[in-house]
């Protein structure tokens, strides 16, 4: 235990520039979500009849839904992609243009919603440098992105169950950080529960 415990701090330290030692946000007690707008993580969207497909690449696809309501608790958004990794409901993005009016809006309604989201990346210490906040409970995970050089603000809900499958068996060299990063989430947040 004692081991495990020491080569977490040396790994957080080493990325301690992109992530922090507070375990991430809890959502609100019932507030966690198996899915988004009725859909359950793991569905095969593709046997949706409103499901439009909009994208694809690797072992992901990208889909629209005919109709869908382009607000999350009265914030605009530009755009909301439901996205199946290996054919299963995997990911959605919640997508707003009007930033930063809009995308603050939509950080409140989450917080009010599910809970204060944790930082876990920076680029400084005020908002207007870019950060990430992230919420992870047992079935789901829900970070907010911001980065202002591309004035972007999204919010992506993910599949606790899919996105550690996917990360912790990434092939791809390139992505060991990631990997390290999401099991220091796990860690702390495993922390925060005892």
């Amino acid at each position: 235990m004692k081991i495990t415990t020491c080569f977490s701090i040396i790994v957080f330290f080493l990325l301690s520039g992109s992530c922090i030692a507070a375990p991430p946000g809890e959502f609100k007690p019932g507030s966690e979500p198996d899915g988004f707008r009725g859909i359950k993580w793991g569905a095969e969207l593709s046997k949706l009849p409103e499901m439009i497909p909009d994208a694809e690449w690797d072992s992901f696809k990208a889909y629209t839904r005919s109709g869908d309501n382009l607000e999350f608790d009265s914030v605009e958004l530009t755009q909301i992609r439901y996205i199946t990794w290996k054919g299963k409901f995997y990911e959605v993005v919640l997508k707003t243009e009007k930033v930063p009016e809009n995308y603050y809006a939509l950080i409140d309604a989450i917080h009010k919603k599910f809970g204060t989201a944790a930082r876990t990346r920076t680029s400084g210490d005020d908002r207007s440098k870019g950060f990430e906040l992230c919420i992870i409970g047992d079935k789901t995970t829900i970070t907010i992105y911001y980065t202002p050089a591309q004035d972007d603000g999204r919010v992506a809900y993910g599949a606790v169950s899919l996105v550690s499958t996917k990360i912790l068996n990434e092939k791809n060299p390139g992505r060991s950080e990631i990997v390290k990063k999401w099991k220091i989430l796990q860690l702390n947040k495993n922390k925060s529960v005892q």
